[in-house]
């Protein structure tokens, strides 16, 4: 079962319907931290790769299993970056053996050792943010030689990629050279906006990088425009239709304590959610930065989940994917329609690369 199964998405509708009807959430997305160890340096992580720390093997196989049983059908390995954890294969082989979708994101510096042991995952999240000069002005230099390489042996390997690049001053410009190069590889992209919600962080590292309020406004443009043109973008058209609105509602900000013009609910933290290498639980990762979270180890999972779902102080904000997860937890029919096509696309990427790969071995 690989990326696009439907199993695991029968299985997300099946518990957010059951969140609807009854009123009792547990998230059914998480974004999980297994490492604060990075060997990379962007200039605008939260994460300063310092911290030398791996989630115990043994602590974090129960974890997935206790998600897994909970409800969990989607489950992202995050860092730091996780190919430098040991046992990242086996982390991820747990997920997919509880019926989990399984996706890794990594920088891709490690995928030409690590990527043939990652075969079951349903897909690679690739950070690479634009084109070579570009791209390693947030990153560093020879990032985007060495993210292309990692891209192209997680495709010899016959594991599907997707994109993952993030919007600064530097590379909002970039977008169509993304868009180029999912488009000659066969893979998909999704783009995310530099942003923090503390204001120390955000002179810190922000100042000089985050695009311009015109320059966000020209870029989701950019990016509805490529969708509705067909290319291989993720989340919904209705979704950056929201961003866009709410980025000339809230010029310069990135969240807000209003809802949107649609009035969608922010279910950060009640149906989705992210761990860091620590076990502290945030409502999502805009906010690592300022709010304090309890440990799903120390804590128990029960309370550190009902801490960030009661407490999350956010209702909206202009950032694709998070609008994107709640259209889809919100059960907005278009919205999930789409992603069921969005699915069957992806089922096929995934079947000819795996007859590639096969051909090559």
């Amino acid at each position: 079962m690989r990326m696009g199964s439907l199993r695991p998405r029968i299985r997300a509708l099946y518990r957010l319907l059951r969140a609807r009807l009854t009123g009792r959430t547990f998230p059914v997305f998480l974004t999980l931290g297994i490492t604060g160890e990075c060997n990379a340096r962007c200039v605008y992580c939260y994460h300063d790769g310092t911290e030398r720390s791996h989630m115990p093997t043994a602590r974090v196989l129960p974890l997935i299993d206790e998600l897994a049983a909970r409800g969990m059908a989607y489950l992202s390995l995050s860092g730091g970056e996780p190919l430098l954890h040991p046992d990242v294969d086996a982390i991820a082989h747990r997920a997919r053996s509880r019926g989990v979708e399984c996706h890794l994101c990594t920088n891709g510096y490690l995928l030409p050792e690590r990527a043939r042991g990652l075969r079951e995952v349903d897909a690679i999240l690739l950070s690479l943010d634009g084109d070579e000069k570009t791209n390693d002005r947030n990153r560093g230099d020879g990032a985007y030689r060495r993210s292309m390489r990692g891209l192209e042996s997680a495709l010899a390997e016959g594991i599907p990629v997707i994109i993952n690049a993030v919007i600064t001053r530097h590379t909002a410009g970039s977008i169509y050279h993304v868009v180029d190069i999912a488009r000659d590889r066969g893979v998909w992209t999704k783009f995310s906006f530099l942003d923090y919600s503390g204001p120390e962080r955000c002179r810190r590292f922000a100042d000089g990088l985050a695009p311009g309020p015109e320059q966000v406004a020209q870029a989701l443009a950019r990016i509805a425009f490529l969708k509705r043109e067909g290319a291989p973008i993720l989340f919904s058209r209705r979704t950056y239709r929201i961003s866009l609105d709410w980025h000339r509602d809230h010029p310069g900000a990135s969240t807000a304590t209003v809802p949107d013009r649609t009035g969608l609910r922010c279910r950060a933290g009640a149906l989705w959610g992210e761990i860091d290498s620590a076990g502290g639980f945030f409502p999502c990762c805009t906010l690592f930065d300022t709010f304090t979270p309890k440990n799903v180890f120390s804590d128990g999972l029960d309370e550190a989940v009902a801490w960030a779902r009661d407490r999350n102080p956010c209702r909206s904000c202009f950032k694709p994917g998070h609008i994107e997860h709640n259209l889809v937890c919100g059960l907005v029919p278009g919205v999930l329609a789409e992603s069921v096509l969005t699915a069957a696309a992806m089922r096929r990427q995934s079947a000819r690369l795996r007859r590639v790969a096969k051909g090559r071995a």
